[in-house]
């Protein structure tokens, strides 16, 4: 991600959190599923009808995936323009909530450590309490824990997503969304709120006025290269031969300065590879990487002529921005992390038979244990011709009408 020390203070690598979560999680879920089962024949809860005056959003990991449920955050603010939000997530989630301003309260679970969590969520607890939220909206995908916190929180209607990997969560939520990985992730946000509260979509041409896409003048000569892919899934990076020659052969053509961003930690990286550039390009380079905090890197992309990037956080905050993209796809399918109503916004995937791997099988059983052919295959041209064609056509028109309609039938309890 390209901000300064959003990942310094993690002290738990992604890797281990998520082991926890599998591991501990999965025990404490079942436990707690069973106590939710009899606390609710006992206490037979009415859970419709419910006002929605205050509304608890939770997300603990995944800035891009926040960034993607943010138009869906917006529509539930301008539907309920009355009620109170709040956001219940770690740092790096908080630091981009914090941008988006419509919460009045942002609860931060500090999870650099796992006695800093346990105590962080014995504090937490009791400000969210003390919010009495009517609705919590859990939108992470596959954790056991963060079903848990939703649980504990007590809020009289808790909704989060089902697939076939989180069935435990029937009686930890009250409201089960089916999270279909064929659809943008971006849609599914947006039906975790039109199907449980009553509520109208807007229209994408109406949120793109609201976000300022259509708006910017882009005023910045720089194309913006990102190679990061994150701690998450580091098959999705695209070999460093192929960024080198795609820089030179941007450089023949156009006169923008390119900026190479990502983490603090893909400096020396990124610097390995510029280094390997002759003379004329590297004045015309830049590197980087961890120069930006969140505000500075957003401005970046909200200005910038092109973003070409891999599959990664920072993607989906240029989707945001509206910035013109070229991804970048192989371990992860397009149709799930890009929308598709953006005509400025373009996909290179060679649709492998074993794509799509990331989400769907453990790491440790990749069909071509992580050397990522699908990435490999992406020739510099066809980045190139893309990326000339977005820079040639910038000034068309980004925003296809289409629209989100909910499911027919949504599990909820009486």
């Amino acid at each position: 991600m390209n901000m300064k020390n959003v990942y310094a203070y993690a002290m738990i690598s992604l890797k281990t959190k998520r082991k926890i979560d599998h591991y501990i999680g999965l025990v404490l879920a079942n436990f707690f599923e069973f106590c939710a089962f009899l606390a609710g024949r006992i206490l037979r809860r009415r859970h419709k009808g419910a006002s929605v005056d205050r509304v608890l959003i939770m997300k603990f990991s995944g800035i891009g995936s926040l960034a993607c449920a943010y138009p869906a955050l917006l529509t539930l603010k301008k539907n309920y323009p009355d009620a109170s939000l709040a956001f219940w997530g770690t740092r790096h989630t908080a630091s981009i909530a914090k941008e988006f301003g419509i919460f009045s309260k942002i609860v931060i679970l500090d999870d650099r450590t796992l006695l800093r969590s346990a105590v962080s969520l014995i504090r937490d607890l009791p400000e969210i309490w003390s919010f009495r939220p009517t609705w919590a909206f859990d939108l992470e995908i596959y954790s056991k824990l963060s079903s848990l916190f939703c649980l504990w929180t007590v809020a009289l209607n808790r909704v989060g997503f089902i697939s076939d990997t989180t069935r435990f969560r029937k009686y930890l939520h009250t409201h089960l969304i089916y999270f279909n990985r064929f659809r943008y992730v971006g849609d599914l946000y947006h039906q975790i709120f039109l199907d449980t509260l009553p509520m109208k979509a807007i229209p994408s041409s109406d949120l793109a006025i609201e976000l300022g896409i259509n708006t910017r003048p882009r005023k910045l000569d720089k194309i913006v290269i990102n190679i990061n892919s994150g701690e998450l899934s580091p098959m999705r990076k695209w070999p460093r031969e192929s960024f080198h020659s795609l820089i030179l052969k941007l450089l023949e053509f156009y006169q923008f300065e390119i900026v190479l961003t990502g983490s603090s930690q893909d400096y020396g990286h990124v610097e390995g590879m510029t280094g390997m550039l002759p003379a004329w390009a590297k004045s015309k380079v830049r590197n980087a990487c961890g120069e930006y905090d969140l505000r500075g890197f957003m401005g970046i992309l909200r200005g910038c002529r092109l973003m070409i990037t891999v599959d990664s956080g920072p993607m989906h905050l240029a989707v945001l921005m509206g910035t013109p993209i070229v991804a970048l796809f192989g371990p992860t399918h397009p149709c799930h992390f890009l929308p598709s109503c953006r005509k400025d916004t373009v996909a290179i995937y060679h649709n492998f038979i074993c794509s799509p791997c990331v989400h769907v099988i453990d790491d440790e059983c990749l069909p071509c244990a992580g050397t990522a052919p699908c990435m490999s295959s992406i020739s510099v041209e066809e980045v190139l011709a893309e990326a000339s064609a977005l820079l040639e056509n910038s000034e068309k028109e980004k925003i296809i009408e289409r629209p989100v309609y909910g499911s027919a039938k949504t599990y909820s309890r009486e």
